[in-house]
């Protein structure tokens, strides 16, 4: 091949003997090894010791006919280790549950509600409930929805007698024969025992109404979040019913690395690489119970950590809704609206002073303008509202804009201060404080943890 290179020949042998002494090992590589000479690769990989370098040794027993992932097979060591230690199922210290099942194509249109369906139908708030689905469900802070399931169950999660709610018996029986044409392997639901108008899988109703942690059940990293309110869920939604007095500490183990770790090990991912926190995966994480954790430093760290950190995601999301999180009630209002003429992805405004000494907010060819802009402040104001936004050739927008000049300064001072507060809490550093908390309780050493590092990367 080379004229000036020796070939030196290498017979292969394999043979179909499986034997539990059988290893082999399974190196990876940091982005260094991009650093280095050829001599300096083979030299590491000869010596196995380079600070970009790891060697692993797999055992061949644990390469099953499931499992053929060597991050899996690395991984399983250190979850061995853990579960040896001082660490519990989640599952054996707090109840959990998937979200409720509707059933039927077009289903979850008919029993998940807004306000106004409510309003409209006067429908009975005895058998509403506000309901999260799995896209509800952002890392840390509590959710905010505001639509409503048809919960036809009383409070021991018994069926009801729908002809005792007129409106909500009006409303479904005007789907009905869609309802109970609702079919579950090969059966109709009238056929399980169920009445048309139930739900196929109404679910643990004491962890639904209960404060809990929710995460959404196909994720591609952890997406915890708490809900104290109490929602029900859907079933791409997962629920794990906690006490109050220990949600943080719960939460932040819950959104630690080494959760993630587990369940990359533990579930299967589908679609694009979407991991599967289901309630059978979530009950079987290791976690070290809150009572054996309580009075640690580590402890007190998550738990001030996760504080901040849902602190973060609260402002995050009022800022995300301005101006209406920002405009309360006792504050008088005009409205401003427009409809977009083109398809914007993220709107990038523009001010502009106009020769009546009113303002216009450009977007390309596109210019908001209105008696209400008359200012600078009023246009810094609308300019803040639409920046960002996602829309459609033909949508509307409504923006609510104080009345009193002080009040559209007082929004703008607060919209700062919150901006300012989300700058000075570093997410990152904190969930890094979390995960060296999480690691000391659960008993990693040093090694462990670059193997959880290095198995993340392997997933």
């Amino acid at each position: 091949m080379f004229d000036t290179a020796t070939n030196y020949p290498c017979i292969f042998v394999a043979e179909k003997v499986f034997s539990d002494e059988n290893e082999f090992n399974f190196i990876t590589f940091d982005d260094e090894i991009h650093e280095n000479t050829v001599p300096e690769v083979v030299r590491a990989l000869e010596e196995g010791e380079a600070p970009w370098i790891r060697n692993h040794t797999l055992s061949q027993q644990k390469l099953t006919t499931d499992t053929w992932s060597p991050a899996k097979v690395i991984a399983s060591d250190v979850i061995d280790n853990v579960r040896a230690g001082d660490a519990q199922n989640l599952g054996s210290l707090y109840n959990a549950s998937q979200g409720c099942t509707i059933g039927g194509e077009g289903g979850e249109d008919i029993y998940v509600i807004s306000e106004d369906v409510v309003e409209d139908e006067d429908l009975e708030t005895e058998l509403l409930e506000k309901v999260l689905k799995g896209g509800d469900i952002n890392k840390w802070a509590e959710p905010e929805q505001n639509k409503y399931l048809i919960y036809p169950y009383d409070d021991r999660g018994n069926v009801v007698d729908i002809e005792s709610y007129p409106n909500i018996d009006s409303y479904l029986s005007s789907h009905r024969e869609m309802l109970a044409n609702r079919h579950l392997d090969g059966k109709l639901i009238t056929e399980r025992n169920k009445q048309w108008y139930e739900l196929w899988r109404s679910r643990d109703v004491d962890v639904l109404n209960s404060s809990k942690i929710v995460t959404p059940r196909l994720s591609t990293k952890n997406r915890f979040a708490v809900d104290l309110e109490g929602h029900h869920l859907l079933d791409s939604a997962v629920g794990i019913e906690c006490p109050d007095e220990h949600y943080q500490y719960l939460l932040g183990f819950l959104n630690s690395t080494w959760t993630q770790l587990y369940v990359n090990s533990e579930s299967t991912y589908v679609q694009n690489r979407y991991w599967n926190y289901s309630q059978t995966v979530v009950e079987s994480l290791p976690i070290i119970p809150p009572t054996t954790a309580e009075g640690t430093s580590e402890y007190d760290q998550i738990e001030e950590s996760v504080d901040n950190l849902i602190q973060r995601r609260e402002t995050k999301d009022k800022i995300d809704r301005f101006p209406n999180s920002y405009v309360t009630g006792s504050v008088a209002v005009d409205w401003l609206y427009y409809v977009w003429e083109t398809n914007r992805s993220s709107v990038e405004p523009t001010i502009q002073q106009r020769t009546d000494g009113t303002y216009a907010i450009e977007i390309g060819r596109e210019s908001i303008t209105s008696p209400l802009i008359d200012s600078e402040k009023r246009a810094n104001y609308i300019f803040t509202a639409v920046k960002g936004m996602s829309v459609d050739s033909g949508e509307e927008i409504s923006i609510p804009v104080p009345r009193r000049d002080s009040d559209v300064e007082q929004v703008l001072e607060e919209l700062e201060r919150d901006q300012e507060l989300l700058r000075n809490i570093d997410s990152e550093e904190l969930e890094g404080a979390i995960d060296e908390a999480v690691y000391e309780l659960i008993g990693l050493d040093d090694d462990e943890v670059g193997t959880i590092e290095s198995c993340l990367e392997m997933f």
